[in-house]
């Protein structure tokens, strides 16, 4: 008579908790396992890939792979989703994941959904097919691929080893320690946002108006740059757009096109090429390096294809200057060394320049040449500076800035046609002079060393 009872109770539990297992929200009510029941409020195990939310309070152990397919994963900032000892993987199809807490998996696949992260998430390999926002902080110990739209907020940062863009990303705040990147999607980096990587190549469309920090760059597809760009090695194979300012420690090459437009800087210290790719493209593209504002070289300067520009766009080079190509417009090319006294200014000139081509005439410029009286020495220089201002009619305003135009230095020469400028406190470099007198605004281009 006992067993029918027996029966009868199980019977019973197991339709309670088929019941209570088929709620729409589970809560977490203890640390614990992911698939354990005393873990949760309904006293089952969740199912997000049937469509239930599952909010965490507590730290939870994922102690299995997940799916979270049509429901839901919330991760309260009191709560914690973290992989055992064994790496754990996590499928997102048409499911959202929201973390506010900590979030650690080995691999995340977000194929459809959406995955907003305002805490910490650590995952070895992430692969993002659809919207992620990060608000957080994410670090990706592996790789990271996005097919989808990602946007990195303005107070968020993203530490990646291997980054690859094939969609859509906004970066707004800070993508750092990446060790190689390449985009072949649409990348945006934002005002005030930054970039810091070793090795970046792009292959699609960038846009930059922030701070984009790389030791080797190479450019195959279309950049524009409203921000500042700092490199060691440069080469580009696309159309690259300046806008702005560029600072280079190395080697810069052109082998296509590329445009510093009028207001736009370049400091490059050491070699400038410009020169046609070999083997020639079947196309029969020529190197063309447009300038219509201001590169500062800090070594040699070479031209093998087309270098042209109209004034005020100048070149100053410390070293030598070598010309294959063809020199077009009314740009000025201002050798610092020059080993020849009458134009064409150039120290080894086997190609041709157009008559409107001057050599240290633009005043400007960087350029350390006198102009109507103002003289600088020595130049380059590591301690005291003597500027010579002659016949001034009263005050003056002498400024320095750095190659990235930020003010080092700035006061005023009263009644005066000298002054000595000490500079022993400046790092090594390329600086502008800027003098503002009653006749009108000259600058200088200084070298520290």
């Amino acid at each position: 008579m006992r067993k029918p009872l027996l029966n009868t109770t199980i019977l019973m539990i197991a339709a309670v908790m088929a019941v209570i297992s088929a709620q729409a929200q589970i809560t977490s009510v203890n640390n614990g396992f992911f698939y354990y029941p005393a873990t949760w409020d309904c006293m089952c195990v969740p199912s997000p890939h049937t469509g239930q939310s599952v909010i965490i309070n507590h730290a939870v152990t994922l102690n299995n792979d997940i799916g979270v397919y049509g429901g839901s994963v919330t991760i309260n900032a009191s709560g914690s989703l973290t992989q055992d000892g064994t790496p754990r993987d996590m499928h997102l199809n048409n499911g959202t994941l929201v973390n506010h807490g900590s979030l650690t998996l080995d691999r995340l696949w977000a194929q459809n959904g959406s995955f907003d992260n305002q805490g910490t998430a650590t995952i070895r390999t992430f692969a993002n097919e659809d919207d992620l926002n990060n608000d957080g902080i994410t670090n990706v110990a592996d790789s990271m691929y996005n097919d989808g739209v990602l946007t990195n907020g303005a107070s968020a940062v993203m530490n990646v080893s291997t980054f690859y863009n094939n969609d859509l990303l906004t970066n707004n705040g800070q993508i750092l320690n990446v060790d190689s990147m390449t985009n072949s999607g649409t990348f945006t980096n934002a005002i005030g946002a930054v970039v810091e990587v070793d090795s970046a190549t792009n292959t699609g469309t960038f846009d930059n108006s922030g701070h984009f920090d790389v030791w080797a760059f190479t450019n195959t597809g279309t950049w524009d740059n409203y921000g500042l760009l700092d490199f060691v090695d440069m080469a580009n194979f696309g159309v690259f757009n300046n806008h702005s300012s560029i600072v280079g420690t190395g080697r810069f090459g052109n082998f296509t096109d590329f445009y510093n437009l009028a207001g736009a800087s370049m400091v490059v210290n050491i070699s400038f090429i410009n020169a046609d790719q070999y083997p020639a493209q079947p196309n029969g593209t020529v190197a063309n390096f447009r300038n219509h504002g201001t590169v500062d070289v800090g070594d040699s300067w070479y031209n093998f294809a087309i270098v042209q520009g109209d004034a005020p766009g100048a070149f100053t080079v410390q070293d030598s200057t070598v010309n294959y190509g063809s020199l077009i417009g009314t740009f000025d090319l201002c050798d610092l060394t020059p080993t020849v006294t009458t134009p064409p200014i150039i120290d080894h000139d086997f190609g041709t320049a157009d008559l409107g081509i001057t050599y240290c005439d633009v005043v400007t410029g960087f350029s350390s040449a006198d102009t109507d009286g103002f003289s600088m020495f020595p130049n380059p220089a590591s301690g005291q500076v003597a500027l010579n201002l002659p016949d001034i009619e009263s005050n003056v305003r002498v400024r320095i800035l750095d190659a990235m135009g930020r003010c080092v230095m700035d006061g005023m020469i009263v009644g005066s046609s000298s002054a000595t400028l000490d500079v022993s406190g400046l790092s090594a470099g390329i600086y502008a002079v800027m003098v503002d007198a009653v006749r009108g605004k000259y600058s200088y281009r200084l070298m520290i060393h």
